[in-house]
């Protein structure tokens, strides 16, 4: 019986990934050859366009960048003055100092949020700027064009240009440019303030970046074939839910209904799969992340507790280190997830800007 019930579950699977094949083969066969466009990483010539439409908030931009590089710093000095107030206050008994130690740090630490605050603040007033000026033009440009574009062009594929590529440029312009910027800035001022305490504890934190580095480009690799995957079958689920809807009257009068469903069972499988692939490997990654954290606390900890009891170290220098590192892995790992939004940006900017670089096929005389 045990080896019925095994062939049974055997035939059930071979049948499964038989479907799953042929819907990956359907899904495939949708899929023209702008959707299937990689795109590079970073394109200087998509980026210069793209800073094009931001001129015109270019004060805006500056006073972001000017709180980013504050909330940057802010965030670099607060382990160092938690390690002063345990040199300084705790080790001598000094609760005065341990105060102002603390006071100093409370500042800090409002200055930190406030200037984040208003850098998030003012990069969503210019992201939803951006793109509605940005959205506006090519909804115009698209009444410019003939007939014969608009009939080769399907009604669902212009809507995932207009709302999702668009929507990834706001996205990118809200969270990822000063992003970036505050991660980078961030994680070289860590560097430096690690340095600068003990250049020992510093080489024995970045000892496990080799194997950070084997992870991260693993994860990069295969990632962004995935995610590609996962923005391709949603624009097919957007386009087809808007051709059905609006041609709800022809599902009817052909009796449509149940084709139409299972069309859209495909979709949605093939989705599914895609998230759950998509899923797998950032649970590989972000608890990698955390695991290399923990590996450098730890050997900072051995390393560090051994130079405390030689009187080589302080206490207060080691818990300082013990803070920075878990800082130190936090723009990584930002930097590492940014990577995936900067492609998308990339192939999405390449699309639109391929609907607003088609011309007319007749174009009104001056």
């Amino acid at each position: 019986m045990s080896r019925e019930n095994a062939a049974q579950t055997r035939n059930e699977y071979l049948r499964e990934k038989e479907g799953r094949e042929e819907r990956e083969a359907r899904i495939q066969a949708l899929l023209n050859d702008e959707d299937e466009l990689l795109g590079k990483a970073y394109d200087s010539r998509l980026v210069r366009r793209l800073l094009a439409y931001m001129r015109p908030y270019l004060p805006q931009l500056i006073l972001a960048i000017f709180f980013m590089i504050i909330s940057s710093l802010m965030a670099v000095v607060q382990p160092a003055i938690v390690g002063k107030a345990i040199d300084e206050g705790i080790a001598t008994g000094s609760l005065q100092t341990v105060r102002m130690w603390t006071a100093l740090f409370l500042l800090v630490a409002i200055i930190e949020w406030i200037t984040n605050r208003w850098r998030i603040s003012i990069m969503a007033y210019v992201g939803t700027k951006v793109v509605a000026d940005y959205r506006s033009e090519l909804f115009r440009h698209l009444h410019t064009l003939s007939l014969n574009f608009h009939n080769n062009y399907s009604v669902g594929r212009l809507m995932s240009r207009l709302i999702s590529d668009v929507g990834v440029l706001q996205d990118f312009i809200t969270w990822s440019i000063t992003g970036l910027f505050r991660s980078f800035f961030t994680l070289t001022g860590i560097v430096i303030a690690m340095l600068l305490l003990d250049w020992k504890l510093a080489l024995v934190t970045f000892s496990v970046l080799p194997l950070m580095f084997i992870l991260t480009r693993y994860w990069q690799v295969r990632v962004r074939k995935v995610y590609r995957a996962t923005r391709q079958r949603l624009a097919l689920i957007n386009g087809y839910l808007n051709e059905s809807i609006s041609g709800i009257r022809v599902t009817k009068s052909f009796t449509r209904e149940e084709v139409n469903a299972q069309h859209f069972y495909d979709l949605n499988r093939s989705y599914f799969d895609a998230n759950v692939r998509a899923s797998r490997l950032t649970a590989l990654f972000f608890p990698g992340v955390d695991f290399m954290g923990s590996l450098a606390t730890a050997l900072v900890v051995t390393v560090g507790g051994y130079l405390v009891l030689q009187d080589a170290l302080t206490t207060g220098v080691l818990v300082a280190f013990i803070l920075y590192i878990r800082r130190f892995f936090d723009p990584i790992r930002e930097l590492a997830q940014r990577y995936n939004t900067f492609q998308a940006t990339m192939a999405s900017s390449e699309r639109v800007f391929g609907l607003l670089d088609t011309e007319p096929d007749l174009v009104d005389a001056p």
